[in-house]
């Protein structure tokens, strides 16, 4: 059984405490497919993992111990930009424990890292996890240089057990990031330490990876995005000129 009290010090910790910071502390949240820009990819995974799940717009990363798995899911299949790939993530432990992490990173653009202020994203947190949430216990944000998080310890229910419910919203400037986290089952050593250090290795890419790798990621992108907004304005320019001049309106014949 999960000990409650204990957790949520620690999650508490690990939603409030930049990753940098947890390092040191540490040594003293229709058909599946995988396209090619969103798959884990070790080149961004963190130290402690094999596979890191970062997406080429997307300014955060989630570092996982196996790969695993994407499915592309569509609110409205008639409609490409309802769309986006959940990364889900399972490990069971016997018959005691189990430790779930979801995962979602999309595009966004700087007016929405406007909108995404620590209360609003506070009030979405809440909103995204009403029907998962038995009881509430902390809900924290921060709004950092370059990026702001907040996120929620909860009990959570599978069935007839509790759980350690987890949810985290991350939002920058390129992207928006949502991840879900779940312990359930008997509380064990493997299972404990698995589930904080997944959580310990999600957050911002430039404090999991560091300013080189981290940053130079968002650089390209960034770059890129910034090329692809000249090349589209440009293009409009060349249409305007090409457009043929609206015709003269003809001119009744005088009447005689």
């Amino acid at each position: 059984m999960i000990r409650f009290p204990l957790w949520i010090f620690l999650c508490t910790a690990l939603l409030i405490t930049p990753a940098h910071a947890q390092d040191k502390a540490a040594q003293a949240p229709t058909a599946p497919a995988t396209t090619p820009q969103d798959a884990p990819v070790k080149a961004f995974a963190p130290k402690d993992f094999a596979y890191g799940y970062s997406p080429e717009y997307c300014d955060f990363v989630a570092g996982f111990p196996e790969e695993p798995l994407i499915i592309h899911h569509c609110e409205d299949e008639n409609d490409p930009s309802t769309c986006f790939n959940l990364v889900s993530y399972t490990k069971v432990f016997g018959l005691s424990s189990t430790v779930k992490v979801e995962a979602i990173c999309n595009p966004a653009g700087a007016e929405m890292y406007e909108h995404f202020t620590p209360e609003t994203m506070e009030k979405t947190v809440r909103a995204m996890t009403k029907d998962k949430v038995v009881k509430e216990f902390k809900v924290d944000s921060r709004d950092e240089k370059e990026y702001r998080q907040s996120g929620l310890v909860a009990q959570g229910r599978q069935g007839l057990n509790d759980t350690l419910y987890i949810a985290q919203l991350w939002v920058a400037n390129n992207s928006i990031m949502s991840v879900e986290a779940e312990l359930m089952g008997e509380q064990t050593p493997e299972a404990d330490e698995l589930f904080a250090n997944i959580l310990r290795n999600i957050g911002y890419l430039k404090d999991i990876q560091g300013e080189e790798l981290g940053g130079q990621k968002i650089q390209a992108y960034e770059a890129k995005k910034a090329q692809a907004l000249a090349e589209s304005a440009a293009k409009d320019a060349d249409a305007t000129k090409e457009a043929p001049a609206p015709k003269a309106a003809e001119q009744p014949a005088p009447k005689k």
